[in-house]
């Protein structure tokens, strides 16, 4: 457990602050053949800013956003040898999910903007699941060769909010102007909807031979991946 949390760097009207804590957790079982391993975590985060756009003593802009999130997740694997231990293989399975919430805030007086304030909200959802497998065998008592294969799917899901009011009318929530494409909708409804999902297969393919306890030649050829991500078109 790594609880943290501080204010970093206030000067005026600037300031940051964060807050975040996180565990995990490992537990094994020895069984007859095998064993059993569950690795499971957990992370807690916030953030938040407000920033003087003008840097002067006048308050002719400030921003301020707010980030808050947590993230779970939990791995099980099964490992075990034969053929006289000739053979070491592990399968195993991945699963993880990340809920967040963005909340941006700009703000001007009316001789600088009269579409203030301008605030833009955003909620997150990432959901991400795998399966795998490795496998090294010993081809000979200096040579081993070593197999891996892995299949990961993301979903990714965005709420993205975007409108502004003015000076006049401010802080009735029901009167502004939707900055959401195509920007008609009531500014109580000024909402897009984002989803993408992802996936890929991985490999690994590994050669090693000893000559010696301190040198070892090697080839390896493997591929790689993260997943996209949603962006708002405006």
């Amino acid at each position: 457990m790594d609880p943290g949390g501080g204010y970093v760097g206030v000067i005026g009207d600037r300031s940051s602050y964060y807050n975040d804590y996180g565990g995990g957790l490992t537990v094994s079982w020895a069984l007859d053949n095998f064993n059993l391993t569950s690795i499971t975590g957990y992370r807690y985060q916030t953030v938040t800013n407000v920033n003087d756009l003008d840097a002067t003593p006048y308050n002719l802009g400030q921003t301020s956003s707010s980030d808050e999130g947590d993230f779970y997740s939990q791995e099980i694997r099964l490992d075990g040898d034969t053929f006289d231990d000739r053979l070491h293989w592990q399968v195993g399975a991945y699963y993880s999910f990340e809920d967040a919430h963005h909340f941006g805030w700009t703000d001007s007086p009316p001789l600088v903007s009269t579409n203030s304030p301008f605030i833009r909200e955003n909620l997150f959802e990432n959901t991400s699941w795998a399966g795998f497998a490795q496998t090294v065998y010993s081809v000979a008592d200096a040579l081993d060769l070593t197999l891996g294969l892995r299949y990961t799917e993301e979903q990714k899901d965005l709420v993205a909010k975007s409108r502004d009011y003015t000076q006049a009318t401010w802080p009735d929530l029901t009167i502004g102007r939707c900055r959401v494409p195509p920007g008609t909708q009531p500014v109580t409804d000024c909402f897009a909807n984002f989803s993408d999902t992802f996936d890929k297969w991985s490999y690994l393919v590994s050669l090693d031979y000893d000559l010696s306890d301190e040198v070892m030649l090697y080839a390896s050829t493997a591929t790689g991946w993260r997943g996209g991500g949603s962006e708002q078109p405006w």
